[in-house]
């Protein structure tokens, strides 16, 4: 990620009729971000992300794309620009898998050669084997093989922006921290800028680099999740915070721990421990932690700390209290 700006809110408010949907937004997205967006239904998030490719428009104020005011950009050039994965599946049912992929890339003019390496290629990086996959239709894949090609026919194009609304919340539990991996997976790999809208906490916590809290649309807090956990603005982000908790101990993902301070410091003695992503869970890390007292966390590509028996037993017995 970079310092470089790529989208910027400036007192923007949009109304609609007497009712103001977001009000004197002020943000900066910086251009490979993961930003996500988490709020209540209603508090603004899905309107403040369709403000960002015109599907709304502002009442007042200001967006900045890459330093230019939003509504000076031609339209379809701004489009071509941004992914959009939505929340309803809106695969084309009557073209292909591979038909869907290649039509962003297509009408940017991208050579075909490079288009069909591409679409082997993303559909490869999502684990749908393109010679199974490619020639069916949307009406042959499960839910969760949809959402997959969703995600990549948007980053197919090589946007520069990809816009997510709420794109995983009518699957299963496990197709959901599936595509959660993913996203970060692929985000990591092609460092396009994100804006991600989710109304859970949890989601949130897992895939942001930083994180938007809106009300009734205002935003109270932004920050990291570090930030969000040790430093809730208000007692509205405190409670979304706590409400990211989950029944089943063993879902836990390790980044929670992170962001709660049960890690500690690497030393020269750890070199020999096992390494997870803060992204895996609990129940992943277990086998190595018994077998061998410890692992080490790795987030976003670079070591965070170590887990140790004792502290995953601390976190447990704290879990358990609440």
């Amino acid at each position: 990620m970079t310092t470089e700006s790529s989208i910027e809110f400036r007192q923007v408010s949009k109304q609609f009729g007497e009712n103001y949907a977001v009000k004197q937004l002020n943000l900066t997205i910086q251009a490979g971000e993961l930003f996500v967006l988490v709020g209540a239904s209603g508090s603004g998030k899905t309107t403040t992300l369709k403000m960002i490719n015109r599907l709304e428009e502002v009442t007042s104020g200001t967006i900045y794309y890459h330093g230019q005011p939003l509504n000076e950009l031609p339209l379809r050039q701004l489009r071509l620009q941004m992914g959009y994965v939505l929340q309803q599946i809106a695969l084309f049912p009557n073209m292909t898998v591979g038909q869907n992929i290649s039509l962003i890339p297509e009408m940017k003019r991208m050579p075909v050669t490079e288009i069909k390496t591409r679409v082997k290629d993303l559909l490869n990086e999502v684990g749908l084997d393109p010679a199974t996959y490619q020639q069916r239709l949307p009406s042959d894949l499960s839910g969760g093989e949809q959402q997959r090609v969703g995600i990549i026919r948007a980053f197919a194009g090589q946007p520069k922006v990809v816009l997510m609304d709420e794109p995983f919340s009518a699957l299963d539990p496990i197709s959901r921290e599936q595509l959660q991996k993913l996203t970060l997976k692929i985000h990591q790999r092609l460092n396009s800028t994100i804006v991600f809208v989710t109304h859970d906490m949890n989601e949130a916590l897992q895939l942001g680099d930083r994180i938007g809290v809106m009300q009734h649309g205002q935003l109270v807090q932004v920050g990291t999740p570090d930030e969000i956990a040790q430093q809730p603005a208000n007692e509205f982000v405190s409670k979304m915070f706590a409400s990211a908790q989950t029944n089943d101990i063993y879902g836990v993902y390790l980044n929670r721990l992170k962001v709660l301070g049960y890690l500690e410091p690497l030393t020269a003695a750890d070199q020999q421990l096992p390494v997870f992503d803060s992204n895996q869970t609990i129940g992943e890390v277990l086998p190595a932690l018994q077998t061998h007292g410890a692992v080490r966390i790795n987030d976003e590509m670079a070591l965070a700390g170590k887990l140790t028996k004792e502290q995953l037993l601390a976190f447990m017995i704290n879990f358990k209290n609440k």
